[in-house]
């Protein structure tokens, strides 16, 4: 009897904010859920996805994301999230970053950062994930073997 060979798991961060205290947003968490809707369309149960959003989606009356701290874009939920999924990945396995929300860049080095969240007693507050922390933490799931 032969054995079955592995097939590849697909893993999704999709990540989306419009709540920002400045400068808020408009679609951002619309884009997650049009890409999250598209994946399980295409994937069905075969990808497992990590949602964090801040704000309301289009043709919604409720913000989601206040009720579980959970699915706040925050900066440790991000990191997180990418820890866990290259925890729980194997190799061959492929992993989809979705980031829609603000980006800077710093003015003195040119470096560039997604501007996440952190709450900061109750109120939402910015905090940067700048791109060698990123790059960091997407080369350790290259070195795992994942796509």
């Amino acid at each position: 009897m032969n054995a079955q060979p592995d097939t590849a798991a697909y893993h999704a961060l999709l990540i989306g904010i419009n709540d920002y205290p400045d400068k808020p947003l408009k679609g951002c968490v619309s884009d997650v859920y049009y890409i999250k809707s598209h994946l399980e369309d295409t994937l069905g149960d075969a990808i497992q996805i990590h949602l964090l959003i801040a704000g309301i989606p289009a043709g919604q009356d409720l913000d989601l994301s206040a009720q579980n701290s959970a699915l706040w874009p925050s900066y440790h939920n991000v990191i997180s999230a990418l820890r866990n999924i290259t925890a729980q990945s194997k190799e061959g396995d492929c992993v989809y970053i979705h980031y829609s929300g603000h980006g800077t860049q710093d003015p003195e080095d040119g470096d560039l950062a997604l501007v996440l969240l952190n709450e900061n007693l109750g109120q939402p507050q910015i905090e940067l994930l700048w791109t060698d922390v990123l790059a960091n933490m997407v080369q350790a799931m290259a070195d795992k073997g994942l796509r």
